[in-house]
């Protein structure tokens, strides 16, 4: 599969799971476009960062910085809150494969391989919320703070 075909196909994964989550999650009609577009970002770039030789770890932290940012601009510019956009926009990226394994390694008696899957899955879910807790920080450093 050449290239751009490859990543076409990433994106419209990525998107098409976020607009059908944002459906789920009640999102407004309007700005599902917007949410297809945070979720075809992400996947892409989680995807391209793992074919680049990333850990699936900073892939994903790279993935969720860009849902987080563009989720940032669509609030200040449609006037939406940023959980619209972000929550929608991070479905493709959690790590189900690797929670699904540590399921089957736990059923079927491998317990070492189940926490080792576990664990990956932990981290990779850390990641996300880092992605987007670095984001939130850096967003609202003009804001007055709140003592």
């Amino acid at each position: 599969m050449n290239i751009a075909l490859r990543i076409v196909t990433i994106a419209l994964a990525g998107g098409v799971a976020a607009v059908c989550f944002g459906v789920i999650f009640n999102v407004p009609r309007r700005i599902l476009g917007f949410v297809f577009l945070t979720g075809a970002a992400g996947q892409t770039v989680k995807q391209s960062g793992a074919a680049l030789g990333l850990p699936p770890e900073a892939a994903t932290f790279l993935g969720s910085v860009v849902v987080a940012v563009i989720a940032e601009i669509l609030e200040r510019v449609l006037e939406y809150e940023v959980p619209l956009f972000s929550v929608p926009g991070f479905i493709p990226l959690v790590p189900g494969v690797p929670a699904f394994h540590a399921v089957v390694s736990f059923a079927s008696g491998n317990y070492p391989l189940g926490v080792e899957e576990t664990v990956r899955a932990a981290l990779i879910t850390s990641a996300i919320g880092g992605g987007l807790g670095t984001v939130k920080a850096l967003a609202r450093i003009k804001e007055k703070p709140v003592v």
